[in-house]
């Protein structure tokens, strides 16, 4: 070991620590080569410090020649997203990371219980049917009544997001961005954004591998709208209907407690209630989730709710029965090695779970 001198004092050299205090500082890791030394002669008196090598970034530079003060792109070249040369003087520097423009919510999913089961099937008893009390005389006969218990059985079903990186831009990436991050996050998104889509809009009997969702869980309370404008009217009769259980009588009592719905109703409907927000303020939830209340009820949009008119729903729900079923919950997995690159894997397995729908109330067919 040996020490070298410069203007702010002597170091170390080693082999552990010559590359850090070198090239290291200069932003070079895993002996990665850089440029030589500057041109021109090194001042007498002093040793070669890490300022007299070439900035790494200068080697990424395209040959060009600068013709004016102000030039400085290479001859006959311009720059721009699709086309043209780098710049023939000052290095083109990307900022790291990327700007995600495509970046949902998921609101629904955020805010349905998840809950754990063991096994391909989400299974319940439900009871649609009770035994019933009477009066009766002094010391009747004992007649027994049953209530009416059903079995209900949901089949979980699995999805995933596979995706490849190769090793060759792994490496050349490692500098500037985390690629296996990038591509895991884009993954995770990719999941999420399938089941928000699937919880909302899921149809197992056309598509047998998803499960099916709100559009075809809710049966019992549904209206076509036949492409009217949704009325404050008409979302009171719904929430009524999931209070009852029913439209035109009662069975069971529901407790509705949220509206989702796409972001053109959303609009409408609150352009109606605006002259009474100043007494009723716009209410932030959990997630980042912005809404208003109608009777206390929060009303939340989801991206993937239709916005095409004599498409869009509004639904009342009472989140007491809805849950996602769980088998493994989203997972990240290495596969096998695919020739020179990186192979991975999301997955899930689960189910969207309604214990009984006729608490739930939906419109559909809704604008013109």
């Amino acid at each position: 070991m040996r020490k070298i001198g410069n203007y702010f004092g002597a170091l170390e050299v080693s082999e552990e620590g010559a590359w850090a205090e070198g090239f290291q500082k200069m932003g070079v890791y895993n002996n990665q080569q850089i440029g030589g030394i500057r041109g021109g002669a090194i001042p007498t008196g002093r040793g070669i410090t890490i300022k007299d090598f070439v900035n790494t970034e200068a080697i990424v530079m395209k040959a060009g020649s600068r013709t004016t003060l102000t030039d400085e792109y290479a001859i006959g070249t311009d720059l721009s997203a699709t086309s043209g040369s780098m710049p023939g003087i000052l290095p083109l520097v990307v900022q790291p990371g990327i700007t995600d423009t495509i970046l949902l919510d998921h609101p629904f999913y955020a805010m349905t219980a998840k809950r754990a089961t063991k096994s391909k099937f989400i299974s319940w008893n439900k009871r649609t049917a009770r035994g019933s009390a009477s009066w009766k005389y002094e010391d009747p006969a004992m007649e027994p009544v049953v209530d009416t218990i059903g079995r209900s059985v949901i089949q979980i079903k699995s999805a995933y997001s596979v995706r490849r990186i190769t090793k060759f831009d792994l490496k050349a990436s490692e500098f500037f961005i985390n690629m296996l991050s990038v591509e895991i996050n884009s993954a995770t998104e990719a999941m999420l954004d399938l089941l928000e889509d699937t919880m909302i809009t899921g149809d197992a009997s056309t598509y047998a591998y998803e499960f099916s969702g709100l559009d075809n869980l809710i049966t019992t309370n549904t209206e076509d709208q036949s492409s009217a404008e949704l009325t404050l009217d008409k979302i009171a009769e719904l929430v009524r209907w999931a209070k009852q259980g029913a439209k035109s009588s009662h069975s069971g009592t529901g407790r509705p407690n949220l509206h989702l719905t796409n972001t053109v109703d959303y609009d409408k409907i609150k352009a109606l209630i605006r002259p009474w927000l100043r007494y009723n303020d716009t209410n932030a939830l959990n997630w980042g989730i912005e809404s208003y209340s109608i009777e206390g009820r929060k009303v939340v949009t989801s991206p993937k709710c239709n916005i095409t008119a004599g498409s869009r729903r509004w639904y009342v729900l009472d989140m007491r029965y809805w849950y996602l079923g769980m088998l493994q919950d989203i997972t990240f997995e290495d596969l096998p090695q695919d020739a020179d690159a990186k192979k991975f894997m999301l997955k899930v397995y689960c189910a969207l779970t309604c214990e009984d729908e006729s608490k739930n109330a939906m419109a559909y067919g809704i604008g013109a």
